[in-house]
């Protein structure tokens, strides 16, 4: 007798599936190890809610520097090891520049984040755009913004400590002038103006949509859309798939209201020389507003507002922390500013006198990396190495936290020791570039292609920082009321999501002098007067920006 046809299908259907899901969640044996997996679920159960950077060191301590972690359907192969990331990520980058599939990342993001993008003709397209004017050449240009910008913050720091308590000063408002600053010399270089206060609605928004996309990622049920892709069939019913489509106009919204402005003074002839009009410009090559937007919104403004910010913030824990470093870092200063009788001036990033702030910018990134873990890379196509298989469409973490304190590499890794880098003369681009592993300083701007292509702006913007912080101020421990001790910070209370930053501590900032308070004042007075107009604009760009952008006759109505 025939059995019924229905019930033989389903039967079928049930086996065939069954057979497609036997090894989901399985490590097969041809990949690096990691630790122990469970059917269906891999090593989900195992990814840590918060501080993923300590328990992914403990793995790479426990399984060596290169392992598996298996999630779900994805394979995740973490790099814990400077000459591993050399050979796959820089030297093979022609396959490992891709970005791992972060579904509703690109929800929230509608698809363009460049930061995000798959590796292909649209992120070459940008790099390229971005490249002319992040390059060496062009970012000496950028030198005068950055004076001013960095006079504005020691006045902003130096009315605190005048107006509050050298604690208050510390604690409430020092990390909130570094955003402003950072943010305020992106949005000159990037829309043509400056941000003033650090209340400025428009820094507050693009930090709040920062944080809205930095919790989405973190988000578990994110993960599953990523680990488990057949549930993107029921998105419509998950309140996180709505969530990522509201954050994602939300952020499209702000950064057009940015970038339409910015676009229509160029196509007046109003705009100061600015990126707004290379952008103009490429858009005769078919780039929507939309992709503009997001272009210089997030490889411009959110990369450079956030990164060099936090790391200052680090810097300044870490002084706290070693007062030594701190009196040893003044006398340094004050050596190559002859008896700190001037302001440092970013021309002293040549000195051989200054090397002991070097060390410093250095042993800070080094020391606190901002992004901690990376943006994962993935590779396009199957690959071997050192006898394991990585397959295609991996994703690939660099582990930025763990090689910057590999035992291996750094002596006593988690203590901030500038002298680690006395030696190091080379800039953080030559660095990277640097053949020979070992004389890589550290990777918190990422390796291969991917690299952050910010790094000139960085090294003058935190060289020029720590200088004239030190030179103006001291920044001390706080004494706890109830205890009469010192207070000390953890380094490990780090508030933040992709990217981190040290929580705010109790900490006293009081002027050096009251000699160098007074040039700080008249320093920022004789900006105002000389450089800025009634709304703290300038008054006229820096001749030195007109070489670096198109000039506005170039570009097409």
């Amino acid at each position: 007798m025939a059995l019924p046809l229905v019930p033989l299908a389903l039967l079928g259907l049930f086996l065939l599936t069954l057979f497609r899901i036997r090894n989901v969640g399985r490590r097969p044996n041809d990949l690096p190890p990691g630790p122990p997996t469970k059917w269906l679920l891999g090593n989900l159960l195992q990814m840590p809610k918060e501080k993923a950077y300590l328990q992914f060191k403990k793995w790479a301590d426990e399984y060596g520097p290169i392992y598996t972690l298996i999630l779900g359907t994805q394979t995740t192969i973490v790099l814990n090891d400077a000459e591993m990331v050399k050979e796959l990520l820089d030297k093979r980058s022609g396959i490992y520049s891709s970005r791992a599939e972060a579904y509703l990342s690109r929800v929230a993001s509608k698809g363009l984040r460049m930061a995000g993008w798959f590796y292909g003709d649209q992120w070459r397209r940008a790099r390229k755009i971005l490249h002319s004017i992040l390059n060496m050449a062009s970012s000496l240009s950028f030198r005068p913004y950055q004076d001013l910008e960095n006079i504005s913050l020691l006045a902003a720091i130096l009315e605190d400590t005048c107006s509050v308590s050298a604690t208050e000063a510390g604690k409430s408002r020092l990390f909130e002038h570094f955003r402003r600053t950072s943010h305020s010399l992106a949005t000159s270089i990037f829309y043509g103006f400056r941000i003033q206060d650090s209340s400025d609605p428009r820094l507050l928004q693009m930090y709040q949509n920062l944080q809205y996309f930095s919790d989405l990622n973190g988000a578990q049920a994110a993960a599953l859309l990523d680990v488990y892709p057949f549930l993107r069939n029921f998105q419509r019913f998950l309140p996180i798939y709505k969530h990522a489509v509201a954050v994602g106009e939300k952020t499209s919204q702000f950064f057009l209201s940015l970038w339409m402005p910015a676009k229509q003074k160029v196509l007046q002839g109003t705009s100061q020389p600015c990126f707004a009009i290379s952008m103009v410009k490429a858009q005769e090559q078919g780039i929507t507003d939309e992709e503009a937007a997001f272009i210089i919104g997030n490889a411009g403004l959110e990369a450079a507002s956030d990164t060099t910010s936090s790391t200052l913030a680090a810097f300044i824990m870490a002084i706290v922390m070693y007062p030594d470093v701190a009196r040893r870092l003044q006398e340094c200063v004050d050596e190559f500013t002859d008896g700190g009788s001037r302001m440092p001036s970013i021309e002293d990033f040549a000195d051989p006198r200054a090397q002991y702030v070097r060390a410093c910018m250095k042993e800070a990134l080094r020391w606190m990396p901002t992004g901690i873990l990376g943006v994962p890379h993935a590779v396009i196509r199957d690959d071997e190495y050192r006898g394991y298989r990585i397959p295609k469409n991996s994703s690939i973490v660099l582990n930025i936290w763990g090689i910057n304190t590999d035992e291996k590499r750094y002596k006593d890794p988690h203590t901030f020791n500038p002298d680690r880098f006395m030696h190091d003369t080379q800039t953080s681009s030559k660095a990277a570039l640097n053949p020979n592993v070992a004389e890589r300083d550290h990777y918190t701007f990422g390796a291969g292609r991917r690299i952050c292509q910010g790094l000139h702006v960085a090294d003058d913007f935190l060289f020029l920082s720590i200088a004239r912080l030190m030179w103006a101020f001291n920044f001390d421990r706080a004494v706890d009321p109830q205890t009469g001790k010192e207070i000390v910070p953890d380094r490990l209370d780090l508030i933040g999501g992709l990217l981190v930053q040290p929580a705010p501590f109790m900490m006293n900032i009081t002027p050096r002098s009251e000699k160098r308070a007074q040039m700080v004042r008249e320093a920022w007075r004789e900006c105002q007067e000389m450089k800025l107009d009634g709304e703290m604009q300038w008054k006229s760009v820096p001749g030195e920006m007109f070489s670096v952008f198109p000039s506005m006759s170039e570009v097409k109505a």
